[in-house]
């Protein structure tokens, strides 16, 4: 049994191909830039490990896999969270993460993917280089959004946009602020654009990007876009499947094992 763990969690989701496509792909970067460790995945949504669950898909919680790493006689932990903000489901991990402290020689946890402004600017120009846009069309994030105050990271994306010269791009949420329908469906008429990509600012293209954002619904993003005049078209890939966005992972991951 390896002594060392990195234990990947994520905030889950019940679609097969949003775990293959957006969470195993980071989870196996990992694995080759860390042969020496195991690495475990956890879930801090509990809804989610309990649907999985009817459907015969066991994965722990965080505090499940650290007991069973602690009882496999595991000495280090290295927790690389894939939450996008520091918030309530990341503090699910820092608090796993302080309950079992005295059961490992060592054990740390790594920041989210926007943890402090260099990370942000960091997908801000990454966003802005990577997306081929026609005349007259602007690219919008769907961000989850919380009423945790972490959430001012999503504004401050949209700031950055525009200070750094990408005028063309917004970040919106679905339940907090700023929101895609209203608030940024209203910027992107005031300026003029015609054509809109619509993107999920998330880890994966689960629930949220395949109903709210793309949707038959009337209330999806899509069809507010178009009933307000811009057709879309949508970029059904979450964050996980970005070598870019995985690197800055990795890059937090590396920090902590530096400590």
């Amino acid at each position: 049994m390896k002594k060392k763990a990195i234990l990947v969690a994520s905030f889950g989701t019940s679609y097969d191909d949003a775990r293959q496509q957006n969470i195993a792909p980071l989870e196996e970067r990992i694995r080759k830039a860390y042969p020496g460790f195991l690495v475990v995945r956890a879930f801090t949504s509990n809804f989610i490990i309990k649907a999985l669950a009817k459907r015969g898909i066991e994965i722990p919680t965080v505090q499940q896999a650290l007991d069973q790493l602690a009882q496999d006689g595991v000495e280090e932990v290295y927790i690389q969270p894939t939450h996008i903000i520091p918030g309530e489901e990341f503090e699910k991990v820092t608090g796993a993460a302080s309950q079992a402290q005295g059961k490992f020689r060592r054990l740390r946890v790594g920041q989210p993917l926007l943890a402090t402004t260099q990370d942000m600017m960091a997908m801000v120009h990454w966003s802005g280089k990577n997306f081929s846009l026609e005349p007259k069309e602007c690219l919008v994030w769907m961000g989850h959004g919380t009423n945790h105050f972490a959430n001012t990271a999503y504004a401050a994306m949209d700031y950055m946009y525009k200070e750094q010269g990408y005028p063309q791009i917004f970040m919106g949420t679905v339940e907090a602020y700023p929101n895609g329908i209203d608030t940024v469906l209203e910027q992107i008429k005031k300026q003029g654009y015609t054509k809109a990509v619509l993107a999920p600012f998330m880890l994966v293209a689960g629930d949220h990007a395949k109903n709210d954002l793309a949707g038959e619904e009337e209330d999806s993003w899509k069809n507010h876009f178009a009933r307000a005049g811009i057709p879309v078209r949508v970029v059904m890939k979450g964050l996980g499947e970005y070598p870019q966005v995985q690197d800055i992972y990795l890059d937090h991951l590396a920090s902590i094992m530096e400590e």
